[in-house]
């Protein structure tokens, strides 16, 4: 018996059903074609919007970061579809809350985009969401350096940096 299914698929039934596969069972991945895993990718980041992320379902964002995992982990994935990717599921694990992983997804971004202003952004939205004032200080600090208009601006408004807002360091740091 065969049956095609994705990717991620088997992998959940081998983690939630190991008996389902025996001494009999193998799988066979298909490779996908450079034209798809492209396009795969790109309908992933362009879909990509927090404000959507924050009224999906824990079901439909299990789903969406299972298959963000399924392209990272394609053997033909670009450097510039990795970062964006992982930015993603960076900001897919900070609406689950699951902080820790949201910051090491931005880790794994930044060693593809080493400068990029959003995912020290970013990062220090963790870290403040985390109480960890030092650190989400000196990551809001390195978004704001190349881009100060518009990380200065978001910071003024952005609610995820409401329990460090009355820090005087911060308050310098936005003005």
């Amino acid at each position: 018996m065969v049956f095609l299914v994705p990717l991620f698929l088997i992998k959940y039934l081998i983690h939630r059903a190991p008996d389902f596969f025996d001494w009999r069972s193998g799988v066979y991945e298909f490779p996908k074609e450079l034209d798809t895993l492209e396009l795969e990718s790109w309908r992933i980041i362009d879909e990509g919007d927090y404000q959507k992320y924050l009224t999906l379902t824990p079901a439909e964002k299990n789903r969406k970061i299972l298959q963000i995992e399924e392209l990272l982990a394609e053997d033909y994935q670009t450097p510039s579809y990795k970062a964006k990717l992982l930015f993603e599921l960076g900001n897919l694990l900070v609406v689950q809350k699951q902080y820790k992983e949201a910051l090491a997804s931005y880790d794994q971004a930044l060693n593809f985009k080493p400068d990029d202003a959003g995912i020290f952004y970013n990062k220090a939205c963790c870290y403040a969401l985390q109480g960890n004032v030092a650190l989400a200080l000196e990551n809001l600090e390195r978004a704001i350096k190349p881009n100060p208009e518009k990380y200065r601006e978001m910071a003024k408004t952005d609610s995820y940096f409401d329990t460090i807002r009355d820090d005087i360091q911060f308050q310098v740091l936005i003005q």
